[in-house]
C-alpha cells in the first residue's frame, strides 16, 4: 500500500513540475496581451494662446493675441466586441474646453493594435477624429506605449501630422508604488513638419489665400511688390502682361506646420499611459511660396531691363531667404495632467501588473511548490518504510 502511495505521490509531483515548466514556458505568451475592459479617464488643464482669428482667418496684430484657459478630458475604452485573438480596438475620445466653452463634439479616434506587440496595424476600422478619415498607423505605437528598452527610440502616432514621431526615454519616477517612465520628444518649428489636411479642415482654417494677401505679407518683409508690378505694366509685352494677370488671379496654397515638446508618463511593462508632465505644442502657417513660380518666371524674363531689372534684384534676394523664414503662429497651447488623474492611472496600472505577475511568476511557482511538497512526501514515505524494514531486520 505504501509503495502505491509513493508511486502516486511521485507521479503527481512530476506532473505538477511539468505543469509548472509548461506554464512558465507558454502561458505568459498566450495570456499576457492587450486586455479587454480598458476604461481609462484622464484630465488636464492649461492654456492656449491664439495668434490667428479663427473666424476670419486673419492674423491678430502683435500685442493683441488672446490667451484663454483650457481643460481636457481624455477617455480610453476598449471596444471588446471588436476584439479577436490577435487584434484589439481602442477608442480615444478627447473633449476640449477653451475659455469654459466646449469645442464642438470633441475628437473621436479608433486604434487597431496587435494584442501582443501593442503596435498599430493597418486596418480599415482605424481612423483619426472622424470615421471618414481612415489612416494607416502600422508600425507605430499609441495609445498603448510599451517602453521597456531605455536606449531604444519608439515611434508614437501623432494624429495632427498623420505620421509617427520619435520618442525616447527621459527619466523615471515612482507613483503609487509603480515605476513610471518619462518619455518624450521635440518637434522644432524650423523642421516645418506638415500638418495633416484633415486636421486643418477640422479646425475650419483656410487652405489657400489670394495673391493680394501674399503680396501684403511680402511687403512686410521689405519687398516692394506693388512697385515692381507697376513697372512691369510699362515693360512687359501684352502677352506676358496677360499671363501675369492670370497668374496673380490664382490662389496660393497655405502650408501648416506642427511643433512642440512633450514629456509623457507611462508604465513601461503594460504600456498604459498616465498623462503628461509637459505638453507645449503649436500650429504655424505660411504661404507655399513655390506656387508663386508662375509669377516670377514671367518677371525674370525682363531681368535685363534697365528699369525693371534693378527692382527684381530685391525680389530675388528675398526669394532666397523665404525658405528660411519662420512661419506665423496660429496658436500655441501648454497643459499638464491633473495629479489625481495620474495617481489613479498608476493605481490601475499596478492592478494590471499584479495580474501579470500572477501569470508570469506566482502560478508557476505555486505549481512547482506543490510538486516539491508531493515529492518530499513521497521521499518521507520511502524513508519511513526503509527505516521500518531495517528495524525488522529486513533489507532496506
Amino acid at each position: 500500500m505504501k509503495k502505491k502511495t509513493i508511486y502516486v505521490l511521485v507521479g503527481c509531483g512530476v506532473v505538477f513540475m511539468l505543469l509548472a515548466i509548461l506554464w512558465w514556458a507558454f502561458a505568459p505568451g498566450i495570456l499576457i496581451k492587450l486586455p479587454e475592459g480598458i476604461d481609462v479617464s484622464q484630465t488636464a488643464e492649461g492654456e492656449i494662446t491664439l495668434y490667428f482669428d479663427l473666424a476670419t482667418g486673419q492674423s491678430l496684430p502683435a500685442g493683441e493675441e488672446i490667451t484663454l484657459p483650457m481643460a481636457i478630458v481624455r477617455n480610453l475604452n476598449s471596444l471588446d466586441d471588436e476584439y479577436d485573438a490577435h487584434t484589439g480596438l481602442i477608442r480615444e475620445q478627447v473633449d476640449l474646453e477653451i475659455g469654459g466653452m466646449p469645442q464642438g463634439e470633441g475628437q473621436d479616434s479608433v486604434y487597431v493594435v496587435d494584442r501582443k506587440s501593442m503596435q498599430n496595424i493597418d486596418d480599415p476600422r482605424a481612423y483619426d477624429n472622424s470615421p471618414d478619415n481612415r489612416v494607416d498607423r502600422s508600425g507605430s505605437y499609441y495609445p498603448i506605449l510599451p517602453f521597456e528598452d531605455r536606449d531604444a527610440t519608439y515611434y508614437i502616432w501623432k494624429a495632427e501630422i498623420g505620421a509617427p514621431v520619435a520618442a525616447r526615454y527621459i527619466g523615471e519616477e515612482t507613483i503609487e508604488g509603480v515605476t513610471v517612465f518619462r518619455v518624450g520628444g521635440t518637434m522644432e518649428v524650423s523642421e516645418k513638419i506638415e500638418v495633416a489636411p484633415s486636421y486643418v479642415s477640422g479646425l475650419g482654417l483656410p487652405a489657400e489665400v489670394s495673391f493680394e494677401e501674399v503680396k501684403a505679407g511680402l511687403a512686410q518683409m521689405g519687398a516692394d511688390v506693388e512697385g515692381i508690378l507697376a513697372l512691369a505694366v510699362t515693360v512687359l509685352s501684352p502677352q506676358d502682361l496677360e499671363a501675369l494677370n492670370q497668374a496673380m488671379q490664382q490662389p496660393v496654397p497655405l502650408e501648416y506646420y506642427w511643433s512642440g515638446e512633450v514629456e509623457a508618463l507611462l508604465e513601461p511593462e503594460t504600456g498604459m499611459p498616465m498623462g503628461n508632465r509637459k505638453d507645449v505644442e503649436g500650429l504655424s502657417v505660411e504661404p507655399d511660396y513655390a506656387a508663386l513660380g508662375s509669377v516670377t518666371d514671367i518677371l525674370v524674363k525682363y531681368a535685363g531691363d534697365p528699369q525693371l531689372g534693378p527692382a527684381l534684384l530685391s525680389l530675388a534676394s528675398l526669394e532666397s531667404t523665404l525658405g528660411e523664414s519662420e512661419p506665423r503662429k496660429v496658436f500655441e497651447y501648454s497643459w499638464v495632467s491633473d495629479e489625481d488623474s495620474i495617481a489613479e492611472s498608476a493605481a490601475d496600472a499596478k492592478g494590471t501588473l499584479d495580474k501579470m505577475k500572477m501569470v508570469e511568476f506566482y502560478i508557476p511557482l505555486g505549481l512547482a511548490a506543490v510538486s516539491c511538497v508531493l515529492l518530499l512526501a513521497a521521499g518521507g514515505f520511502y524513508l519511513r518504510g526503509a527505516s521500518g524494514r531495517r528495524k525488522a531486520g529486513g533489507p532496506a
